[in-house]
């Protein structure tokens, strides 16, 4: 009985050791890091790190990274350098999520930085009706001067 609790125990642990979980970095801004002038910078900000860990655990020795302090401003370090930690096996779709929101966010920069487009001309005027003209009125018929009555002619007496 008390074998069989020792080899699960044992079975257990070494299971624990198996599902160990490895941690990555990926860049805030969504920089790929097997891009060779971007895994330079890594390389460099992350030796940079190492040695304020080292400086800050007060000790050069690689067996005490892993404490508790080490490990806190090894992380504190490359978060201010840009860097975020993430699973190993999510490293690669957040990459490409923070690289969305990077591309984004640079496009609303963009379009804030730039001028707002001209406002557009203003539509040309209605064209003006043409009244009709007004009828003449009609003249009058030319009035014709009353017949003139001859007077009867009298005569000579």
């Amino acid at each position: 009985m008390l074998r069989s609790v020792v080899l699960v125990l044992a079975a257990l642990a070494l299971a624990g050791c198996s599902l160990a979980a490895r941690f990555a970095y990926v860049r805030a801004d969504g920089q790929d890091l097997s891009d060779p002038t971007v895994a330079q910078q890594f390389n460099r900000d992350r030796a940079y790190c190492q040695s304020t860990m080292h400086n800050s655990a007060g000790t050069g020795d690689p067996h005490r990274n892993n404490s508790y302090a080490g490990g806190d401003a090894m992380q504190d370090c490359m978060e201010e350098k840009g860097y975020i930690v993430v699973m190993e096996h999510e490293a690669e779709a957040r990459q490409q999520e923070l690289a969305a929101k990077a591309a984004e966010k640079a496009r609303r920069e963009a379009e804030a930085a730039a001028p707002p487009p001209p406002p557009p001309p203003p539509p040309p005027p209605p064209p003006k009706a043409k009244l009709k003209p007004k009828p003449k009125p009609a003249a009058p018929a030319p009035v014709s001067p009353p017949p003139q009555q001859q007077q009867p002619k009298s005569s000579p007496n």
